[in-house]
């Protein structure tokens, strides 16, 4: 569930089994309009406590220190615009207190890594899964140390599960591209013309100002980056004319969205033509298979990705497919 400011007055949107948002006071039955933001937060992670509580069984309001470590961390993830519901939080709370059990959050460290890691091998699910469950706890004891709540954690250099499926490389086929040419919002368009032409990251393009579009130079200055560090990439013809036609001020963002609302929105484009791109990340995987194939530099596509190190681009990015293998075959 998350809060949103509507009329001089805080409504909550994703509400389980309900299509549509409430007023927060109705919902919490509560006789005056909430229109401050730090009672409406309060208001929501109390009811949120009370939810959990109710479905784990805890009696009273103090509940075990487990759980409110993970209630606090999990506040610490609204805050950072992560979103979470009721629903998610059951289960992954209930994960929490499987996998560290009733004991108070300090004596967690006690647990050895070899332990932690058996008994993460002994659940029934994909190694992928697994992984995910494992990075989801190591990143809530990080947190944990970071603030003082555990001296160590235990999970730090733990060896990932291997994969047991096949990876499937991904490729933007022609029909795709098509598709995507013919959206009919100008914006979100060229939003993703600009992903697709520069490789760079969603929130790295979220965060591009007009001004870092040097039309004359035909370069596009990439700021915010993840590594931190500044990254000037060429503009390629079809891009500088569609920048060109749609020019804005040069102090504003281009595209002033979240990227929640970019991945919302790409989802359903993507369900709705059946695009055989599963994200909009994926358009870095498969435009660097295709610049491979055509015989760039991996040097360059590395720069373009922005990749500290070329391992990351040829061992996670690259990927070869049949098409490809022949090509290489018949060079022999």
């Amino acid at each position: 569930m998350f809060l949103y400011l509507r009329n001089r007055r805080y409504w909550i949107g994703g509400i389980p089994g309900k299509k549509t948002a409430q007023p927060l006071h109705r919902f919490l039955k509560l006789s005056f309009p909430v229109t401050d933001k730090k009672t409406a937060e309060d208001l929501l992670a109390t009811y949120r406590v009370k939810e959990l509580h109710q479905h784990l069984g805890i009696q009273g309001t103090d509940p075990v220190p487990v759980t409110e470590f993970y209630l606090n961390y999990s506040r610490y993830c609204d805050q950072n615009k992560t979103k979470f519901t009721v629903e998610s939080d059951i289960p992954r709370l209930k994960r929490w207190l499987w996998f560290l059990g009733e004991n108070r959050i300090e004596d967690v460290t006690k647990i050895g890594k070899p332990e932690l890691t058996s008994f993460i091998n002994t659940l029934q699910c994909a190694n992928s899964t697994k992984n995910r469950y494992m990075s989801l706890i190591k990143a809530g004891l990080k947190w944990g140390v970071d603030n003082g709540s555990l001296k160590e954690n235990p999970l730090i250099g733990y060896r990932q599960f291997t994969e047991t499926k096949p990876f499937k490389p991904s490729e933007i086929t022609p029909v795709d591209k098509e598709k995507i040419w013919a959206i009919k919002d100008k914006q979100f368009r060229l939003f993703l013309q600009v992903v697709y032409y520069t490789l760079a990251r969603r929130s790295e393009v979220l965060n591009l100002l007009w001004s870092d579009i040097n039309l004359k130079k035909r370069t596009i200055t990439f700021i915010v980056t993840k590594t931190k560090t500044v990254r000037v990439i060429p503009i390629c013809d079809q891009l500088y004319f569609l920048l060109k036609d749609q020019y804005g001020d040069p102090d504003k963002k281009i595209f002033p969205w979240k990227p929640t609302t970019v991945s919302f929105r790409f989802s359903y484009f993507r369900d709705k033509e059946k695009l055989s791109i599963r994200g909009i990340h994926e358009f870095r995987n498969a435009r660097t298979s295709e610049l491979l194939e055509a015989g760039v530099n991996p040097k360059a596509i590395q720069e373009l990705l922005g990749h500290k190190k070329i391992a990351m681009t040829m061992e996670r990015y690259a990927r070869i497919n049949l098409d490809g293998l022949r090509k290489a075959v018949e060079k022999l």
